[in-house]
């Protein structure tokens, strides 16, 4: 049996300017001692700016990708990312669903930061319908959690019914409430068990935070942690890559892993 870094299956879209997706996840998962086993679902034309197009790669080379891996390395969790289409999901889900000993993290991407689509309108059904059942957590933000409890028919705005109907454990992230004075992140089991941090609310806007955030967790998981201590250490990760953002594009930021990594040390 291989030994070493806790192998971390990935999958996403590929972003040009790597800022998020695949690149965001290889930076994080290597900064916090995680090899990554990529799987690319969807080629994006953007910029720190914004989106102006994606290209799906087809579900059956997605399980492919994903059968070699499992086919060679002992995974020790999963994240995936952008999934573009319902199709992708469903593979994704059927999957995930016969590896039900290893954690599944889902970042629920359905837009850029920018606000720009990065998925086709089968994908929340696809969402709902297969990875919901079998994933540990999910980390959406507020519009995407919002817009999957909606697609359930949960008519109440309120945090915890709207993790209710979903049924599975979620970090929600507090960066689009712009109402409070400091970023409140809160890990809200689907029993209505909640955790609360609050993180100084920095200026800017950042490309690839949340890719960032669901692969830290993803690799506290895999390298034994229980729920709630991945969730801090990754809010933390996060904040710190935040915080060091780089100025590289001509709009948003890019997180700053690698130093993030040394300031762990």
């Amino acid at each position: 049996m291989p030994d070493g870094s806790p192998v971390i299956l990935v999958v996403g879209g590929n972003d040009p300017v790597g800022g998020a997706g695949l690149c965001a996840d290889i930076q994080t998962l290597s900064a916090l001692g995680c090899h990554t086993a990529p799987v690319l679902t969807a080629v994006t034309m953007q910029t720190t700016c914004g989106v102006t197009g994606f290209s799906p790669v087809d579900a059956d080379t997605v399980k492919e990708q994903i059968a070699c891996v499992l086919e060679d390395m002992p995974v020790a969790a999963i994240k995936t990312g952008m999934l573009a289409t319902g199709s992708i999901a469903s593979a994704v889900g059927e999957i995930a669903g016969q590896l039900a000993d290893i954690p599944l993290v889902v970042d629920p991407v359905l837009a850029s930061n920018t606000g720009n689509s990065l998925s086709e309108r089968s994908l929340i059904d696809g969402i709902i319908e297969y990875l919901l059942p079998t994933a540990m957590i999910i980390t959406p933000n507020l519009p995407e959690l919002k817009a999957l409890s909606a697609a359930i028919g949960c008519a109440d705005d309120g945090l915890l019914a709207m993790v209710g109907s979903l049924k599975v454990d979620c970090l929600v992230t507090g960066t689009h409430d712009a109402s409070t004075e400091k970023v409140i992140n809160r890990l809200i089991r689907h029993s209505g068990e909640t955790s609360e941090w609050a993180w100084d609310r920095l200026p800017g806007e950042f490309h690839g935070s949340g890719c960032t955030l669901a692969a830290s967790l993803a690799a506290g998981l895999a390298q034994g942690a229980g729920l709630e201590t991945s969730a801090e250490q990754a809010q933390a990760f996060t904040w710190q890559a935040l915080n060091n953002g780089l100025e590289l594009g001509e709009c948003q930021l890019l997180p700053n892993r690698i130093s993030s990594r040394a300031d762990r040390r």
